[in-house]
């Protein structure tokens, strides 16, 4: 309140954001797991070349075939010539053909055979498969001067004298060509010729199986025919155009020039025709078809776009991929065959193929190329008047972009793809364009792995991997970013960018100072280099003489955390398995800097540092890495699951390469303990007294089989089964070794007051010792200079027996499946972990996760329509119950003067479960009521209904061997404003933190880890005490295995950033910080002394004020928020105090309770109103001046039940409501009548 100043109804208070920040909602708080991602097959097993092409050429020139009658006028035009006409028409027909089809495969071997006999033709065909071997033959078939196919599976050739028509058998033709194989059949009749292909082949694949399956010896020409492509002019029963205007070949004409035939074919349609665009013009068209900035070279460069965009619309992906990426001849003919599908049947002819294509002719893009050729067309005349007049270029690639820009506004996965996809790869090629293009093109990457996908399939490498060698800076961050979308999916392009040398460019970017080049840019350069090192030999060898591990180096302090995560996981990638870069990283000191980064303020990146570290180990260099194992255990006390899960993957390396070592060690802890059971000498084990560092990390590791996170004590397991057997041990013991006694054994000489529990060495530090030293950032201090064995006794350390065991600079990775730990031994260390498979987690294949989500910043919400307007709802619900505070104030106020006030209408009576209720916390902005019982269970009831909503329990996981009951203590709501999560402290000193608590499905553990030390064994707990301060994401938390330490939390770090110890070895009971924005932390304790901390304090915390009129354990202290400068305490005598925190001494006493013991209080934020709970079945209310407002001792109804001794009571933080519950399983909501 403000005092005994007026509130007026509709005033509103300043009371922060109605949205704030969230904590513990990052990607590391969702999940840990790899997703598997699919990935398309786009890159081809092998590039197909046809090397090898016949033209066979039957024209018979002057005599027409028998079965065909010819119009008059005719078609006589072949290859573009009229053979009636010129002195040697046939030999210019093939010559004209062969250059035709050398503009497509220029450097093939041709054969011509003119008018052929069929021993002719059978000696073409089996020299062309001799000299292609295993590349595909090309065979063209132009029929127009013999007879139609038969209807016995031939066609037609001629004999020596040219007198008579000799047939020829397909099944023949098949037998000389063999496969791979590519036939174009230009006659009448042609599909016949494709139906007995089929046929055909399909006879010999029965053929083969039946000789096979019989053992019969193969016949010389049953061989089966599978690789084969045919295209055909036309249907079985149909005739070629015999339409003067256009040549005899129309077929051959589109397949082998399609510009000139399409231009040709356009006028005799268009109204062009009228406007004097005639056949002589289009012979002028300026230009040549290989300068795309000419009017001709510009229109072949749109159809080529156009047809590919076609056949990628249409096609399924591997038939794609086969016919128009694998062969550049095929992927030409085809492109052009689609020409050929749409002219052919505009003339009554139906062109046919193998494999079969999907009808094209009336797709929406030939409109598109039919007004590109009519705009390009339209200019000509003008340009041939004037040759000084410059040709506006078409605009149909910017159309285009255009479109799939209008595509990406509204395009997701559950959309058609956008049929421009092909088009832009083409537009990579205009200089004016390629920006822009590359611009949406990475919209496109963004959008998710489908999208990726659907870029890789459609041919995008080769060309983003080309423009890796542009100059351009304004190219620069987009390419870095299409390359880190296409690595995080597919990562099988490393050496593609090391043969083509495209990691520069990488290096360049990483390597640029930090005020040209942004940090983000600079991260996505990092994590494309890191997989270029990732079990990629040549690459690692390419990066380090690219001397990347100094540019690396300079680059992990940045400030901004994605970049120095990166580097990190860059370096620790580039000296994986490889002896040279560790080397010369020792020589330049790198992993000691990488040891500062363990204490990094973000999580991340204190992972990156633990996992690259945890990689280096494994060279041999004993006493380093050893060290390195001792400074990654101080992160066992890291907030952070994740950082835990890394450090675990690191020790195991450890365990691994020096296994023989710790079993040895484990093994004399075995036999001591044996030993001393059997004489029962009660003096400590030697092992004890005098630890080497085998037994310091053996013992950190079992600490992490007792993690509160499953994953890592899981983890943990599994590296301790991994040396228990088998255990080294004295002849005169015969018993194996077990994992529960040993971890017993371990955990029970893991005293937390022990000081020589792990160092003995002057200045070391132990992370169990009960001071819990830590540095001035709150993390743990290090061990000294890993070169040397500052700080720890290396007490028999030996490199490892086996050399195998040292990855060799030359040896290859290998890459091995999981590896059972238990079958290690000496003698068979060489064999290799695969660190990445099973069930251990990997951060950094986790990381590479973030690159494949949508990371570009869009203008637009990104929310969809329904996240949006729950979003929206929750604000204006938000803000309107804060701003309702100002009116509940005032009507309080005049109530207490005119009215004697109650607080006892009951509006809800919950039966909760059988166990007695141990805490209670109201949901701030959400009818529902969290009710913790007196073992581990939650349950969230709506108090308005009456109904519960869920019920779970206060336990990582149902497996018993990572589970104790423990009661839930205390239970914070965070991110209270939006997506709430629970924070749940248990008495044994761990904290766990749900998502989807108040949901039916069951909630999902976001985070986990103990915050003191774990209790000794048999040891009461105290409880655990907190307090949350959302304004600051700061969690302040005591009790449990340290009851007389107070650590401050960053949740947004989930490091310890403030640690103090409280005077007169006082236990901390309840905690405050009043206000929000408040740098005071108030601490009740066990012998009734209040303490005041400034956070604010550098150096060592002590209390800023020491409140000791108490003479009991305090219950509960509060700072309302409407105050800040007022608390109010109790204690479990029944005396609460009011206190002015400026002051020494208390303003005011209440004596509460005379008798019984007051086991819970509260006090409401904003309304001057307490409520205390006791023993002896009661529950008072009273105000501000000590007043009593109300005294519930039944609950109501007819006979109404009296209330059992009472444990715990709570006010919700912005309504006039209580909650009381009790012993017996009862808990009841009560306000104020008319509220």
């Amino acid at each position: 309140m403000k005092g005994d100043e007026e509130v007026t109804p509709g005033e509103t208070y300043d009371i922060g954001n109605v949205d704030g920040k969230k904590y513990i909602a990052e990607d590391r708080h969702r999940s840990l797991k790899i997703n598997q991602r699919k990935i398309v097959k786009w890159r081809l097993r092998e590039r197909m070349k046809t090397g090898s092409v016949a033209l066979v050429i039957c024209l018979n020139t002057g005599v027409d075939p028998p079965d065909v009658i010819k119009t008059e006028p005719c078609a006589r035009m072949e290859c573009w010539h009229d053979p009636l006409l010129l002195p040697k028409g046939l030999e210019t027909v093939g010559k004209a053909l062969q250059a035709q089809y050398e503009r497509w495969q220029s450097k093939a071997r041709y054969r011509m055979s003119l008018d052929p006999t069929v021993d002719d033709v059978k000696k073409l065909c089996l020299g062309l498969r001799r000299n292609a071997k295993d590349e595909r033959t090309l065979f063209h078939y132009n029929g127009h001067g013999v007879p139609k196919p038969t209807n016995n599976g031939e066609l037609w050739v001629f004999n020596k004298t040219y007198t008579q028509y000799i047939p020829l058998s397909i099944y023949e033709l098949q037998t000389w060509l063999g496969s791979p194989s590519f036939y174009v059949f230009d006659c009448s009749g042609a599909g016949l010729i494709v139906n007995w292909f089929l046929q055909f082949a399909e006879q010999r694949e029965k053929e083969y199986e039946r000789m096979i399956s019989s053992s019969t010896t193969l016949s010389p020409g049953i061989t089966p025919i599978k690789d084969f492509i045919i295209l055909a002019s036309c249907g079985p029963n149909e005739l070629l155009p015999m339409n003067p205007s256009l040549p005899a070949d129309v077929f051959t004409s589109c397949l082998t020039t399609p510009i000139k035939i399409a231009l040709k074919w356009f006028c005799s349609t268009s109204v062009l025709a009228k406007q004097g665009i005639d056949a002589d013009i289009l012979e002028k068209i300026p230009g040549r078809l290989s300068e795309r900035k000419s009017p001709l070279g510009e229109l072949n460069w749109i159809f080529t776009a156009i047809t590919d965009t076609i056949a990628w619309n249409t096609l399924p992906g591997p038939t794609f991929q086969k016919l128009f990426r694998q062969d550049l001849l095929v992927a030409s003919l085809f492109r052009n065959f689609l020409l050929a599908d749409r002219m052919m049947r505009s003339l009554n002819c139906t062109p046919m193929s193998f494999p079969k294509l999907p009808q094209t002719y009336q797709h929406p893009m030939w409109q598109a190329w039919d007004l590109a050729v009519d705009v390009c067309l339209s200019q000509i005349p003008d340009l041939l008047a004037d040759p000084a007049k410059e040709y506006k270029p078409n605009p149909f690639f910017s159309d285009q972009l255009r479109a799939f820009e209008v595509w990406l506004e509204f395009g997701s996965e559950k959309r058609k793809p956008p049929e421009q996809l092909p088009i832009v790869l083409q537009v990579f090629l205009s200089p004016s364009h390629r920006k822009k293009a590359l611009d949406l093109l990475g919209r496109f990457l963004d959008l998710g792995t489908w999208a990726i996908n659907q870029a890789l399939s459609v041919g995008i490498f080769p060309y983003v991997l080309k423009l890796l060698t542009s100059p351009s800076p304004d190219l620069r961050y987009i390419l870095v970013f299409i390359w880190t979308k296409i690595l995080a999916l597919d990562k099988s392009c490393q050496l593609d960018l090391v043969k083509d040398n495209g990691h520069s460019y990488f290096i360049n970017v990483l390597a640029s100072p930090s005020g040209v080049i942004p940090a983000e840019e600079k991260a996505m350069a990092a994590f494309i280099l890191s997989v270029i090192a990732n079990n990629c030999r040549p690459g690692q060898i390419a990066l380090l003489d690219s001397n990347l591990l100094q540019i690396c180096v300079q680059q992990v302090t940045d400030p901004d955390p994605s970049l120095r995560r990166w580097t990190i996981l860059c370096i620790g990638k580039l000296w994986e398995s490889f002896e040279d870069a560790k080397q010369r990283a020792l020589e330049l000191g790198i992993h000691e800097k990488l040891t500062q980064l363990i204490n990094d303020a973000v999580p991340e990146v204190r992972a990156a540092a633990v996992y690259s570290l945890g990689i280096f180990i494994g060279g041999g260099r004993a006493q380093i890495e050893l060290n390195l194992g001792l400074l990654l255990t101080g992160v066992t006390f890291d907030a952070s699951p994740m950082v835990r899960k890394t450090l675990i993957e690191a020790l195991s390396r450890l365990t691994h390469f020096y296994g023989s070592q710790f079993k040895e060690e484990v093994g004399k802890i075995h036999e001591d303990s044996h030993g001393k059971k059997k004489s029962g000498n009660p003096e400590e084990s030697p092992a004890v007294q005098d630890e080497n560092i085998w037994i310091c990390l053996w013992r950190m590791i079992v600490a992490l089989t007792s993690d509160p996170n499953p994953d890592v004590a899981k983890a943990a397991e599994r590296t301790v089964n991994s040396i228990r057997e088998p255990i080294p041990i004295s002849s005169g013991s015969s018993k194996n070794f077990n994992l529960n006694t040993s971890t017993s054994n371990l955990k029970s000489t893991t005293k937390p007051t022990n000081s020589k529990s792990l160092f003995n060495k002057k200045g070391s530090t132990s992370f169990l010792s009960s001071s819990s030293k830590e540095n001035g950032s709150g993390s743990f201090s290090g061990f000294g200079s890993l070169s040397s064995s500052n700080g720890v006794k290396l007490k028999d350390v030996k490199d490892p027996k086996d050399p195998k065991e040292v990855s060799s600079p030359a040896s290859p990775l290998k890459k091995t499946q999981s590896v059972d730990f238990s079958k290690l031994n000496a003698q068979d260390e060489e064999v290799e972990i695969s660190w990445n498979e099973g069930d251990t987690f990997t951060f950094y294949e986790w990381s590479c996760e973030f690159y494949l989500k949508p990371i570009m910043k869009s203008s637009k919400e990104t929310l969809d329509g329904k996240d949006f307007s729950q979003k929206l709802w929750k604000q204006q619900r938000n803000a309107l119950i804060l701003n309702h505070l100002p009116e509940i104030q005032h009507a309080f106020e005049l109530k207490t003067k005119n009215v004697k006030p109650r607080f006892d209408e009951q509006v809800a009576l919950i039966e909760n479960s059988p166990e007695a209720t141990s805490s209670i916390i109201f949901h701030p902005f959400e009818p529902t009521l969290i009710i913790a019982d007196d073992k581990d269970g939650i349950n969230v009831w709506d108090y308005e209904t009456n109904q519960r909503v869920s019920q779970f329990r206060n336990r990582s996981t149902e497996n018993a061997n990572f589970n104790s009951i423990s009661r839930t203590a205390q239970m914070i709501i965070l991110n209270e404003r939006d997506d709430a999560l629970l924070l749940c402290g248990s008495e044994d000193g761990i904290i766990r933190i749900w998502d989807g608590f108040d949901e039916r499905d069951p909630p999902k553990l976001v985070s986990t880890w103990r915050p003191t030390r774990a209790l000794p064994h048999g040891a009461r707990s105290t409880g655990l005490v907190m307090n949350w301060q959302q304004e600051f994401g700061l969690l302040t938390t005591s009790g449990a295995g340290d009851p007389n330490l107070v650590r401050i939390w960053d949740l947004q770090q989930e490091v310890s950033i403030q640690s103090f110890q409280l005077p007169s070895d006082n236990i901390a009971t309840a905690m405050s910080s009043g206000v929000e924005g408040s740098r005071t932390l108030v601490v009740g304790c066990s012998d009734g002394t209040i303490l005041t901390f400034d956070r604010r304090s550098s150096g060592k915390m002590s209390p800023v004020s020491v409140f000791k009129e108490h003479t009991g354990w305090v219950v509960n202290v509060k700072v309302p928020k409407s105050d800040g400068k007022t608390m109010i305490s109790g204690t479990v005598n029944g005396t609460i105090k009011t206190w002015d925190l400026g002051l020494n001494q208390s303003i005011r006493t209440i004596p509460v309770y005379n008798k019984g013991v007051m086991t819970s209080f509260d006090v409401h934020d904003w309304v001057p109103v307490i409520s205390c709970g006791s023993q002896n079945q009661k529950i008072k209310v009273v105000n501000m001046d000590g007043e009593d407002i109300s005294l519930i001792r039944y609950h109501d109804g007819f006979l109404g039940q009296r209330v059992g001794p009472i444990t715990s009571v709570a006010f919700h933080p912005y309504r006039l409501l209580m909650a009381a519950g009790a012993i017996d399983c009862l808990v009841s909501v009560y306000t104020r009548p008319q509220f």
